[in-house]
């Protein structure tokens, strides 16, 4: 499981300028946006949604990937750097903002003669901040640094395990697991032309969340997509 498969770096570069994108990649398809309100302040947001019917086996277990949904919103400030070399543009962001993230799959484990049923679900909120350093060529192609530090607090994380047809509610209960920090580093790379992009991203998503019985968390934290991004309105970047 990925606690994140893209992150929201619009790399603005001129004052009421709507930048819309879409991607798919590790475990999930995604719709962002942002919009400058001023030359200096702009929000964005972020929706998620995948795993739906994806099932496998392994070690004669059965997993059945569930769903996975996430949601954020978020307020920043953004400057403009030109160099000398006018069709270059440096885009500097900072944001503050809030995640809504929902996690639910089940488990069968065969080794046992009439079998383990677990149910894991996961609800959190996390307020985050994000730093993004773009580096832009007339908007036709550049690519991002950013980091995103949040907090995560659980509202519930939990595991039911059915035994013979009979489910223990109280067994595994995380969700005094309450405040677990997560860093994500991510690359943004993007190229085609001044209001239409092509865009492909590879980042990490770092946390020391607890291993449930089943299911490692932190098992490979890298995520990748690759999708398109749209710049609406807004000034152009020549």
């Amino acid at each position: 499981m990925k606690l994140a498969n893209s992150q929201n770096v619009p790399m603005l570069t001129s004052e009421h300028e709507v930048r819309l994108s879409a991607s798919t990649g590790t475990e999930t398809f995604g719709v962002q946006g942002a919009y400058s309100i001023t030359k200096s302040l702009a929000v964005m947001g972020e929706y998620s949604y995948g795993l739906d019917e994806l099932h496998s086996y392994s070690g004669g277990n059965w997993f059945n990937y569930g769903a996975r949904t996430s949601g954020e919103i978020a307020i920043g400030l953004y400057e403009i750097s030109k160099p000398k070399d006018k069709n270059n543009l440096m885009s500097f962001e900072l944001f503050g903002g809030v995640e809504s993230y929902h996690r639910d799959f089940e488990f069968i484990d065969r080794d046992f003669e009439n079998g383990e049923w677990y149910n894991v679900n996961i609800n959190l909120i996390k307020p985050f901040v994000q730093g993004d350093i773009g580096f832009l060529n007339s908007a036709k192609k550049g690519f991002g640094l950013s980091c995103k530090v949040g907090y995560m607090i659980f509202q519930k994380f939990e595991m039911t395990e059915t035994v013979n047809g009979s489910p223990n509610y109280s067994k595994y209960n995380y969700s005094s697991t309450t405040n677990i920090p997560e860093f994500q580093p991510c690359f943004t790379y993007r190229f085609g032309w001044k209001r239409f992009n092509f865009q492909f991203q590879l980042g990490a998503s770092l946390s020391d969340i607890p291993t449930i019985q089943i299911y490692d968390f932190g098992e490979n934290p890298v995520f990748f997509n690759g999708g398109v991004s749209l710049k609406l309105f807004g000034e152009s970047s020549d």
